[in-house]
């Protein structure tokens, strides 16, 4: 066994307790400081996209399959969906304030080869981003419905309030901090060990020097 592996085998043996209480600190601090971070929540509201109802005549509605097929015009209700006047639209219907919206982000996109759109909220409460991913995508079919009559935005999965939040997450945040408190632990360990295996040979040294002075 070389010394090197010889330092770290007599570091655990010796010290495998402070490898512990720095991984058991570790994960306790980590859990104060995730309980005291503001939980973000996520949810979503889809959407399909289609030819209006009122559309009747065989050639309106073949134009407004082709134009569904370039993808254009799903683009667009994807952006109408963040606009601010979309947005304000919503917070009005919610009875919520400007700086009360601010603590939500809003963003849309549309389902890859589908004409479903989807409208993404997170913000600081469960029922709130359940509420506005709602209202957003209710706004935005009475706009598009406006903008473009040949198209109706018609409600496919309404959100519902999240069980938990998507960050912070504790039982991430504590694996993580329990792995770093393994390393500083083993890292500490084998560094007192090595400073004390240290102090032992210049002990040592010093006094077979004192012991050669005195025979001389």
């Amino acid at each position: 066994m070389n010394t090197e592996t010889e330092l770290y085998a007599r570091a655990l043996r010796a010290r495998w307790w402070l490898v512990v209480v720095v991984v058991l600190a570790a994960v306790a601090a980590a859990r104060f400081l995730t309980a005291r971070q503001t939980p973000v929540y996520r949810v979503s509201a889809s959407s399909t996209v289609a030819p209006s109802p009122d559309v009747t005549g065989t050639t309106e509605l073949l134009r407004a399959l082709e134009t569904l097929e370039r993808r254009t015009i799903l683009a667009t209700f994807a952006q109408l969906s963040t606009s601010r006047e979309v947005k304000r639209r919503a917070a009005e219907t919610l009875g919520l304030s400007a700086a009360e919206v601010a603590q939500y982000g809003v963003s849309a996109a549309v389902v890859p080869n589908t004409n479903i759109l989807r409208v993404q909220v997170e913000g600081p409460d469960a029922i709130g981003v359940s509420e506005l991913a709602n209202a957003v995508a209710h706004e935005t079919a009475l706009e598009a419905g406006k903008l473009y009559g040949l198209f109706a935005i018609e409600p496919l999965d309404p959100s519902l309030p999240p069980d938990h939040a998507v960050r912070p997450s504790t039982r991430r945040n504590g694996i993580v901090a329990g792995i770093l408190g393994l390393f500083l632990g083993l890292a500490l360990t084998v560094g007192v060990e090595a400073l004390m295996a240290v102090a032992a040979r210049t002990g040592q040294a010093t006094g077979n020097q004192h012991a050669r002075a005195g025979l001389a």
